[in-house]
């Protein structure tokens, strides 16, 4: 049995490894359910707190907000982002990005 995923690759044999193997890939599937999860509600949690923020805490809640869907982007996983506003460039991009694919072992 072989796995090819976009973060893990395994090969299995035997009966006890491949149930090691299936078990693990789905507990990957779990851990990414609730990572999609806590994004979410990083994201409802800022989305919130800059709706209901008063007027003189406004600059606060901007940055615990924009904080907030920092935390929900690293959560899901992203790799690179880029937000501009006038005045203001935020953008982070994945060093891994333009490097070749692994050798493929045979």
């Amino acid at each position: 049995m072989q796995i090819h995923d976009e973060s893990m690759t395994g090969s299995a044999t035997g009966e006890k490894a491949i149930e090691q193997l299936g078990r693990l890939a789905k507990e990957k599937e779990e851990t990414r359910r609730i990572l999609i999860m806590a994004a979410c509600l990083f994201l409802c949690f800022g989305s919130g707190l800059i709706i209901v923020a008063p007027p003189e805490k406004e600059i606060a809640s901007y940055i615990i907000g924009g904080a907030m869907w920092l935390l929900a982007l690293g959560a899901v996983g992203a790799s690179s982002f880029k937000v501009k506003a006038p005045g203001i460039e935020i953008s982070k991009e994945d060093p891994r990005r333009d490097m070749p694919p692994p050798a493929q072992e045979q």
